[in-house]
């Protein structure tokens, strides 16, 4: 297993001195503050399907996801970003708080 420096912001409160911002979300972000995503985690993003659900039911179906896809493969998607990355932290970045 690879160890990873990681964090989690909202896009909102992200500021480039926290590390390297990675994406996580279906949309592009169009409000960057002079700043771009340096990788897209594909596999922690929720499908465009499950934000129409209510809270609870979005939680168990992303929950489920997560665990389908299992931590290796999220491992593996995260250190893909991270190689270029030396030793840096790497901001999980979303719209939610």
């Amino acid at each position: 297993m690879t160890d990873l420096d990681l964090a989690t912001c909202s896009y909102a409160e992200f500021t480039p001195d926290m590390g390297v911002p990675v994406r996580t979300s279906i949309g592009y972000p169009r409000f960057l503050r002079g700043w771009k995503p340096a990788g897209y985690a594909r596999l922690v993003t929720p499908s465009r399907p499950m934000l129409d659900l209510p809270y609870r039911e979005y939680c168990t179906a992303y929950l489920s996801r997560l665990h389908h896809t299992g931590v290796a493969a999220v491992t593996a998607d995260l250190a893909a970003v991270a190689a270029g990355q030396a030793g840096l932290r790497l901001v999980v970045l979303c719209f939610e708080h």
